[in-house]
């Protein structure tokens, strides 16, 4: 049964040209050399997807040192330029909305990629931004809308300002625009459906650490809320983009507390797709994962055995041969709704109870 869990865990990981380019990104050069070797010969560099692009800005910091005769250094190089430019332009169309919720108070937590950069992490120089995250609390999200309104943000979704507000709360996000560059997702808790815990939603507000995004002083997630948090919105897009595995990888190499971060995947029901992250993390990208934890996680996900097999239809397995047909995918998909249900009731008067009581 490990041997048979194992092989289908493995095939939750990212297409190999995205596999090849994390390995560049984080291992130790003769490793990241070959990875960059393999990726150079197989790249359609006049068609980069948008993943490959992604992460190519990561990796591109490295390239002096494991490709320096490669033909593409110059032009790998203007990517991660690039890639840098256009997150400074988004964090500056922000930047007058974050003022504007600091100077009445209102409590910012930034989460997802962003996160990193309002960290000042220099590793997160190459990262691409193209949205803002930010998480106010169902208390002041109405507050907060009202402020961006009159900043000149307006709702990306259908309806008038008007008519989205009186839908706040049974919004979880709220997609804003604002010119070119301005992309914000105003947030009401750091996780959303299926992976709410509304009793524990307070304790990652009070794990926050310090940060600073466009000039205004704002809240990060503790790292172990981060790695669940990049692991509760990445898994829809491993198959695509996977610049939040180089951000998991990055936050081990700085240090987690394992058991922290063990009790918020119990807490939240996140131990199937974290016990795939975790493996690959382990075998591929040569990251320590405790052993007494992984094993926890995988005797977790295996009593759920539909919630895991949904999980990992969503990472895209099957699409790389291991044969979970489409039939089977609903099915997996629809245990694992009936699964949370009762999270998600649960979550939502909770998020209504608090829009009352503000």
């Amino acid at each position: 049964m490990s041997d048979v869990l194992t092989s289908l865990l493995r095939s939750g990981g990212p297409p190999p040209k995205i596999d090849r380019l994390l390995r560049a990104a984080l291992l130790e050069e003769a490793v990241a050399a070959e990875a960059w070797r393999s990726f150079e010969a197989t790249a359609d560099f006049d068609h980069l997807t948008a993943g490959e692009t992604r992460l190519i800005g990561l990796a591109a910091r490295r390239l002096p040192s494991i490709a320096p005769d490669s033909p593409m250094l110059a032009r790998m190089g203007g990517i991660a330029r690039s890639n840098w430019s256009r997150s400074q332009l988004v964090v500056s169309e922000a930047a007058s909305g974050l003022r504007a919720l600091a100077a009445v108070a209102i409590p910012i937590l930034v989460i997802k990629d962003v996160s990193r950069i309002a960290a000042g992490d220099p590793l997160a120089r190459g990262r691409m931004i193209y949205e803002i995250d930010l998480v106010v609390g169902p208390e002041t999200v109405s507050q907060a809308f009202d402020i961006l309104v009159v900043d000149g943000w307006q709702p990306a979704g259908p309806g008038t300002p008007r008519y989205q507000r009186a839908h706040l709360a049974d919004a979880t996000v709220v997609n804003l625009v604002r010119g070119r560059f301005g992309r914000l997702n105003l947030y009401q808790t750091p996780f959303q459906a299926p992976f709410l815990a509304p009793m524990d939603e307070s304790a990652v507000w009070e794990r926050a650490v310090e940060g600073k995004l466009g000039g205004t002083n704002v809240r990060l997630p503790s790292a172990a809320d981060a790695v669940a948090i990049a692991i509760a919105y990445g898994i829809a897009c491993t198959n695509a983009s996977s610049d939040w595995l180089f951000d998991i990888g990055a936050a081990f190499d700085a240090g987690l507390d394992w058991k922290l971060f063990a009790a918020i995947v119990h807490r939240r029901g996140l131990q199937a797709p974290a016990v795939a992250v975790l493996q690959y993390l382990g075998e591929r990208l040569n990251r320590a994962v405790p052993p007494e934890i992984l094993d926890d996680l995988r005797r977790a996900a295996v009593r759920r055995p539909f919630v895991l097999l949904a999980t990992l239809a969503e990472m895209r397995l099957g699409s790389r041969g291991i044969g979970l047909f489409p039939f089977f995918r609903v099915v997996a998909e629809q245990m694992r709704l009936r699964n949370w249900r009762r999270r998600w009731r649960r979550a939502t008067r909770w998020l209504r109870q608090s829009m009352f009581d503000r």
